[in-house]
């Protein structure tokens, strides 16, 4: 009896450890892919190391520069993905094995998704697209009229 009770108590253990809340956007995802400061490869080489995820070798991380914060979001047509579309001004792909990280994209505007169970980070689904010259920061008005100067003078 003593077995069976201790059976059902490791089990109710276990089944609990396993539950984890959906986070959107995941601590993971968030420590092991996005920088606000790795605007060289040796910040970029630094914070993949520094990675809680490891990174198998021949595989790749990818850090992403964010021009602002984020908004992240779960679709309703996947509960199970956390998404955003931020505009990225730099994209790295590093590998980690050897201390390198390469620049394959500059100023994007990306959709960008990731698990909110594990916070994988959904590469292949990664679409970007060059950003609109001007973007403004969410903190900004953006309807004030000191923000962009257009040249009025119409003899060039």
């Amino acid at each position: 009896m003593i077995c069976r009770s201790i059976f059902f108590l490791l089990v109710q253990i276990s089944i609990a450890n396993c539950q984890h809340e959906p986070e959107c956007p995941h601590r993971i995802f968030l420590h092991d892919n996005i920088c606000r400061d790795c605007y060289d490869a040796s910040s970029a080489v630094q914070f993949t190391q520094r990675r809680w995820a490891g990174v198998s070798e021949g595989n790749f991380n990818y850090v992403l520069v964010p021009r602002f914060a984020p908004d992240w979001s779960i679709l309703p047509s996947n509960m199970f993905e956390c998404f955003s579309q931020p505009v990225l001004d730099i994209i790295w792909k590093c590998r980690p094995e050897k201390n390198h990280c390469s620049k394959i994209l500059e100023n994007q505007l990306c959709e960008l998704y990731h698990s909110v169970n594990s916070g994988h980070f959904y590469k292949q689904r990664m679409r970007c697209e060059c950003a609109p010259q001007y973007i403004f920061s969410p903190e900004q008005d953006s309807t004030s009229e000191d923000l962009i100067t257009f040249s009025t003078d119409t003899d060039a």
